[in-house]
């Protein structure tokens, strides 16, 4: 599985980081297939399709790509087979370090709410 990175262009740049696998899979932030969904009727982009996180709306880690941009992203760049350049490893390893970083702040939590239940 490789990662990507996509611009979209918009009143401001916004950068779109996801992975696909060989077999043109998306996945979310969690690392699980995303989801693919149809815009509702309450959308101004009404019946258009989009990935979504697979654990929404419970667990959802905002993960959100319309069809549309993935597929202009393959055209771009071609198949899911080219995507496993050096900067995209370096956009996987960044990846990893901000999930690592958010998981040592999460512990360091636990272990200060841990430490105030053992004074009281």
């Amino acid at each position: 599985m490789s990662s990507a990175s996509s611009n979209t262009s918009s009143s401001k740049k916004n950068t779109k980081r996801f992975k696909v696998d060989t077999e043109g899979n998306v996945y979310c932030n969690h690392d699980l297939i995303a989801i693919q969904r149809v815009a509702g009727r309450r959308s101004v982009r009404m019946r258009q399709e989009f990935y979504g996180c697979t654990l929404w709306p419970n667990e959802d880690c905002k993960f959100f790509m319309w069809k549309e941009e993935f597929n202009d992203f393959l055209k771009k760049h071609g198949s899911c087979n080219c995507c496993a350049t050096k900067e995209q490893e370096l956009v996987n390893a960044q990846m990893q370090n901000l999930k690592l970083q958010d998981e040592i702040k999460n512990l360091k939590l636990q272990l200060s709410l841990k430490k105030s239940n053992w004074k009281s």
